[in-house]
């Protein structure tokens, strides 16, 4: 009997321990707080930039593809900090063919050339050259200020979103032509391993001297013009690559067309979807899904501010 009473007793005993275990279970799993929400591009007031080398932008010179075009050839280069950067351009095929890996290197050597006419571009261009302290990009009519970070570890970057870029920066043999290439990859605090969105965008500024050689112009006034167009094409590129959803479904309901450009002051010719164009400017995106800026074979602004005098 007491063997039976003592069996019931520690049943009894387990299923208590069972239940109360089980509502403390419960209780352990409740949410005593909301779940964190990743905020979209919109919601943003502010935005960190974490660059892939926090000391310099690389640059180069631009390759002609073929010796009778002014083309260099859109590359992005996946090896981007140092030693291995480079290394990368030298191997890269850069024209179609059985071309050795001497000659590559030589006209890689010989197109840089044109960088050392320039101290801001000879080394790479210096990450701090970069003012973004107050500026800020329109994303879809909502303002984002900037803000470079000192860091290179999105481990502590303060979040809950930042965007890692990838500017690759590019004169052209004449000099007629600044290139800027740049990839953004924008990614939540709460994970670092994949992006919430990439795009990758080119700017080409073409400099506005008539009257004075292209290295006169962008060197004048201590490289005054030259800091400025790759502040304001770093800010372009930014804005265009944060906005690249909207980008996308304009794309989209557009036809894919031949786009005409002015790059190296010559035409260029490439097919894509017109996002926007003014007198003088164009943005489109091309068939590789780049976003692109480009200056018009014509500037057309001067003779709409003559028209618009005049009646």
């Amino acid at each position: 009997m007491k063997i039976i009473i003592a069996f019931t007793a520690l049943f009894l005993a387990s299923c208590g321990a069972s239940t109360s275990t089980k509502d403390a279970s419960d209780r352990l799993t409740a949410p005593s707080i909301e779940e964190v929400t990743i905020p979209s591009i919109d919601e943003l007031a502010s935005l960190e930039i974490v660059f892939a080398d926090s000391e310099l932008i690389p640059t180069m010179g631009a390759i002609a593809t073929d010796p009778n075009s002014p083309n260099y050839g859109s590359v992005m280069y996946p090896a981007y900090s140092g030693a291995s950067f480079l290394a990368a351009i030298l191997v890269h095929a850069i024209v179609q063919g059985s071309v050795t890996a001497k000659e590559n290197e030589r006209r890689r050597t010989a197109a840089d050339l044109v960088l050392e006419k320039y101290p801001l571009l000879s080394d790479g261009y210096i990450v701090e050259g970069l003012e973004l302290s107050d500026e800020k990009v329109s994303v879809n009519d909502h303002d984002i200020s900037l803000i470079k970070s000192e860091l290179s570890d999105p481990n502590q970057v303060a979040g809950p979103l930042y965007a890692a870029v990838y500017p690759v920066l590019i004169m052209s043999q004449s000099e007629e032509s600044l290139i800027l290439q740049n990839e953004v990859r924008v990614y939540s605090v709460l994970q670092t391993e994949t992006p919430l969105q990439t795009a990758t965008v080119e700017i080409v500024r073409s400099q506005k001297c008539k009257e004075i050689s292209a290295f006169e112009c962008w060197a004048r006034n201590d490289s005054e013009n030259l800091k400025s167009a790759i502040q304001g094409m770093f800010l372009e590129s930014i804005q265009l690559a944060l906005a690249i959803e909207s980008i996308q479904a304009t794309a989209d309901a557009a036809t894919s067309e031949t786009v005409r450009y002015l790059e190296d002051g010559h035409k260029k010719v490439e097919r894509g979807q017109v996002l926007e164009q003014s007198c003088n400017h164009l943005r489109f995106m091309t068939l590789r899904g780049v976003i692109k800026s480009v200056p018009l074979l014509e500037d057309t602004c001067q003779l709409s501010v003559q028209d618009s005098t005049t009646s």
